[in-house]
């Protein structure tokens, strides 16, 4: 009997070490780094342009592929000319010093698509200082260091830009065309590269005269969100 219940549990314990082997699970080793397949992704990241990477951009996010058009990068207070998929040139800005936003009364830069609506300043000269988008008559001083200007100005040439994006910087409270937000020249020069601006897009003065003589109205201007 002992015997017979003894040959019972050997049984019963080699069973079990047997399920407990099935129920093993094997994690394969990763794969190694394919090194011809990292220097094609790293050959790719080197030769894609920017303008290649902003032109992809428009098209997969708002089915549109201008040939010429701006593209703003508040993270870089850098402002892009691309035409025919070629950057002819990048600009220092300023965006706003209070961020990124579309809400009437923020001080904010809009983000997101907008156009040309409007150019202001035909024949205006340089560093001629609009008040409500009419010329004063009046040359601004201009400030070369990280010197504030008394007063918010707006100088030389005025790009007016008005949103495309229904419920986000068209209509409503966040309407960048009634916000008044422009693309224009400024007083404060010394502070462009960092955030400065109480909403518009501030530009060095030649260079605004220098983007406005080649800009048409209705050109695409992209606002990164960051």
């Amino acid at each position: 009997m002992r015997y017979t219940l003894r040959c019972v549990l050997l049984f019963v314990i080699a069973f079990a070490g047997c399920r407990s082997k099935k129920n093993i699970i094997t994690v394969p080793s990763a794969a190694p780094i394919d090194s011809a397949q990292e220097k094609a992704v790293k050959s790719f990241e080197t030769n894609e342009t920017f303008a290649d990477f902003a032109t992809e951009f428009l098209e997969l996010k708002y089915g549109i592929k201008p040939d010429e058009y701006l593209f703003i990068s508040p993270r870089k207070q850098k402002m892009y000319w691309i035409k025919n998929n070629q950057l002819v040139k990048t600009f220092t800005i300023s965006t706003a010093e209070k961020g990124i936003g579309n809400e009437w009364g923020s001080e904010k830069t809009p983000y997101g698509l907008h156009m040309v609506k409007m150019k202001i300043g035909d024949g205006v000269p340089l560093y001629g200082r609009f008040v409500g988008r009419r010329f004063t008559g009046k040359i601004a001083t201009i400030y070369t260091d990280t010197s504030r200007s008394p007063t918010d100005d707006v100088l030389t040439r005025i790009l007016w830009l008005e949103g495309l994006e229904p419920g986000v910087n068209k209509g409503r409270k966040v309407d960048s065309f009634k916000r008044h937000i422009y693309i224009h020249g400024t007083s404060e020069e010394g502070r462009l590269g960092r955030p400065a601006s109480h909403g518009c897009i501030r530009m060095k003065n030649d260079e605004i005269m220098e983007l406005y003589d080649h800009i048409k109205e209705g050109t695409i201007v992209y606002i990164h969100h960051k």
